[in-house]
């Protein structure tokens, strides 16, 4: 009996032009319900609301998020990296760039710039996840996790430097410090309350922490 020839698998069609569509519109829908939550608040703001608000169905909103709660998640993770590209922030450019430095100053302030630049960004939006969380069990536990994963990110940072100089502080103190100094309230204080540019609060925490890490 003759071999059954497998015919080739077909080629998956990709056209860019329909995916950058389907990005735009995915932007545009965050983008609306960003200003919304922000506007009015997590709870208050119906899916149907920001449909509206991004000029397009409700079900293209369903159909894209799946629910409210993954639309609110998705804008705090694009916040926090500057983009919606599928790059973690430990991955990020500067991360690399700090690595490639064996200088403990110049290593502490690439990690505190990019680290403190992600605050900047989320802070804002940190009033919305803390009142969805009050009101949504399920965010209330990612909402908990994701400030234990941040504490270990902290961990890894301080790490880092102490890998190439030495720590002016206790290790666990210098963590627990970092973690304590890159929290939203500070960064709303100093730029809402104060009116700090979110460029001075940058350069601002960077020195500071550069001044607690490193021992001259």
């Amino acid at each position: 009996m003759a071999a059954k020839v497998k015919a080739p698998a077909k080629r998956a069609y990709r056209s860019p032009r329909r995916e950058e569509q389907a990005q735009q519109t995915r932007r545009a829908i965050r983008d609306a319900a960003e200003r919304l939550f922000l506007e009015q608040g997590y709870a208050a703001t119906s899916i149907s609301a920001i449909a509206e608000a991004a000029g397009v169905a409700t079900e293209t909103v369903y159909a894209i998020f799946k629910n409210k709660r993954s639309l609110l998640l998705e804008i705090e993770d694009t916040l926090i990296v500057g983009d919606d590209q599928p790059v973690p922030l430990r991955e990020r450019d500067y991360v690399a760039r700090a690595i490639a430095t064996t200088d403990a100053h110049e290593r502490s302030r690439i990690l505190s710039e990019g680290g403190f630049a992600a605050t900047a960004r989320a802070a804002d939006f940190g009033r919305v996840m803390r009142s969805a969380a009050d009101t949504d069990p399920e965010v209330a536990a990612i909402y908990h996790a994701r400030g234990e994963a941040q504490y270990g990110d902290v961990r890894g940072f301080v790490g880092m430097v102490a890998e190439v100089g030495e720590l002016a502080l206790d290790f666990d103190d210098a963590v627990d410090l970092v973690y304590a100094l890159s929290s939203i309230d500070i960064c709303n204080r100093l730029v809402q309350q104060r009116g700090w540019t979110t460029d001075r609060y940058v350069e601002a925490m960077a020195f500071l922490l550069d001044r607690l890490l490193v021992d001259e």
